[in-house]
């Protein structure tokens, strides 16, 4: 059985920016129409039919492949600031303001979302139906729309494209979609006085027309002890040496803290700090390095936060303080850096999902994983044919499967990883440890982000996604 949720739009005009304001959204996030739902919902039942709705699998998205014409264009709108001397009749007190906002124009009636495969009897479609044709528009107010659900296979018009999540492998394109806990979360958000994409997710879409017929689809691979990272880009022009990480992240860890500090009025969760929570998975400040591509130069392109996963708390405390991501400071010895929020980089790239800016590129599941830092052993080895061991035991402390191949050496094996020593650490360590880089082959794909060691929350012992190689290669690799 399928749902369908078509969405007509009568003007001819998808009206939403994207994740930079300049540009338009397209194709249309699911996420956004979910957000109107919740709106619009105001009986429990109607709140209940939306839970059920965000534990579905993300939808397909039936849409043009590309809008007709997209761009700016100057409209005057009302302003929320009152003044004697404004004189509108519509809204006394209040002025018109000119604004320019990013916007499409369509060549069909609209888009639809599909969920190909749910268990959605007739009255229950009929509720959702009656739910979605009380929604009056979608993006901006004048961007009227019609919606209708229903419980039957989709008709597609004839420029439409199908537009499919591919967790998996990052995708072509990165959309917003609803998740488990969505709906509560927007309404925790907006009585907090802050945006829908504050608290979104993605995941990655491509079109179907693309995919060959004869590939299979990928395993979804194993959960990861994380299941988000909000990331931040380097400020235009500054280079970050990679053996810089350790400080950068130590840095970021300290800004975090301070910020959900002040957020939470001093209830900062343990798992922010790493304080008091040694039976849980702490926060993870990542140095997203310039890695494994044949022109790679190893410096940061950015930093990021990884979540755990299964901590909603930590998690609504997390974006609280980051709230509304703004620019993130980090007085270094060597100069002061902004980092900005890695979303307006990324919008403006053609291929973001393969970025090493994108949390996407990170997380992907994968079976072959090459470290980028060290990573610092927990246990001393006897001997030294025992790192290998000990690289494998780390995989098991953080709830990964056991590699089937492990291949160990002083230095990075991946273009780009960063050859740090013991002054370069995040954190300066009492007693002797080793540590090592390594190239893992796990028999099945296991998702990022990939963080061993004894410092993992501090970026060390990250992991980056490769191609599998063979065995004699990477011994090769780590014997230079």
């Amino acid at each position: 059985m399928s749902l369908t949720l078509r969405i007509d739009l009568p003007l001819g005009r998808f009206e939403a920016g994207g994740d930079d304001p300049r540009t338009a959204e397209w194709p249309p996030h699911p996420a956004r129409v979910h957000s109107a739902l919740v709106a619009v919902a105001r009986s429990p039942a109607q709140i209940d039919l939306l839970r059920w709705l965000e534990q579905q699998p993300p939808p397909q998205v039936w849409a043009e492949r590309a809008p007709l014409g997209s761009g700016l264009r100057s409209v005057f709108v009302v302003t929320n600031r009152t003044d004697p001397k404004c004189s509108s009749q519509s809204h006394p007190g209040r002025g018109n303001q000119m604004r320019r906002r990013a916007g499409s124009a369509l060549s069909t009636s609209g888009f639809a979302l599909v969920w190909p495969e749910v268990h959605l009897d007739e009255r229950r479609g009929a509720e959702l139906d009656n739910l979605a044709r009380h929604v009056p528009y979608l993006g901006r107010s004048e961007g009227t729309a019609l919606l209708m659900a229903t419980i039957t296979a989709p008709e597609p018009e004839a420029d439409w494209e199908c537009f499919e999540p591919t967790p998996d492998a990052g995708g072509e394109v990165e959309l917003r979609v609803p998740y488990h806990g969505y709906t509560e979360a927007l309404e925790e958000v907006f009585l907090d006085g802050g945006r829908a994409w504050e608290v979104a997710r993605r995941v990655g879409y491509r079109m179907a027309s693309r995919v060959s017929e004869s590939a299979s689809p990928q395993d979804s691979g194993m959960p990861s002890p994380y299941e988000e990272m909000i990331a931040f880009a380097m400020p235009p022009g500054a280079h970050v040496d990679g053996l810089h990480a350790g400080m950068v992240t130590a840095k970021l860890r300290t800004v975090v803290m301070g910020k959900v500090g002040e957020a939470t009025g001093g209830q900062l969760p343990a798992a922010v700090s790493g304080h008091g929570a040694d039976d849980i998975a702490h926060v993870a400040y990542v140095p997203l390095l310039d890695v494994a591509h044949p022109h790679a130069r190893g410096h940061l392109v950015g930093v990021g936060v990884a979540l755990p996963a299964g901590q909603p708390a930590t998690r609504a405390a997390v974006l609280r303080g980051l709230r509304p991501r703004q620019p993130l400071t980090l007085r270094l010895p060597f100069g002061e850096l902004s980092l900005q929020p890695a979303s307006e980089r990324l919008a403006a790239m053609a291929d973001p999902a393969h970025s090493r800016l994108s949390p996407t590129y990170w997380m992907r599941p994968n079976r072959c994983w090459a470290s980028v830092t060290p990573v610092v052993l927990d246990r001393f080895p006897r001997r030294l044919t025992d790192v290998g061991t000990e690289v494998a035991r780390a995989c098991g402390r953080v709830g990964l499967p056991e590699p089937e191949d492990v291949v160990v050496g002083a230095g990075p094996m991946v273009r780009g990883g960063a050859a740090l020593r013991r002054r370069h650490l995040a954190r300066a360590e009492n007693r002797p440890r080793l540590f090592t880089h390594a190239v893992l082959t796990f028999p099945v794909p296991v998702r990022g982000a990939v963080l061993l060691g004894a410092q993992r929350y501090l970026g060390m012992g990250l992991f980056t996604p490769l191609p599998e190689v063979p065995r004699v290669r990477a011994q090769e690799a780590a014997g230079a």
